[in-house]
């Protein structure tokens, strides 16, 4: 029976996003009415998964 061993000496953070330059725009629909998020959104943490809202009624709407 052959055995291996295997040193790890060095982990890397797998990082998620993307880079935004200044002259660049992104848009946001709202997790529960899909209507385009245009102020600053309600985010919730609900389970594993990050959600926005375009306001607290469609974000307390989505929780129930």
């Amino acid at each position: 029976m052959d055995v291996e061993v295997l040193i790890v000496s060095n982990t890397f953070k797998e990082e998620y996003g993307a880079t935004l330059y200044p002259d660049e725009a992104i848009r946001i629909r709202c997790d529960f009415c899909h209507a385009l998020i245009v102020e600053k959104p309600v985010i919730r943490e609900i389970g594993e998964g990050r959600y926005y809202f375009s306001s607290e009624q469609c974000a307390n709407a989505f929780e129930r």
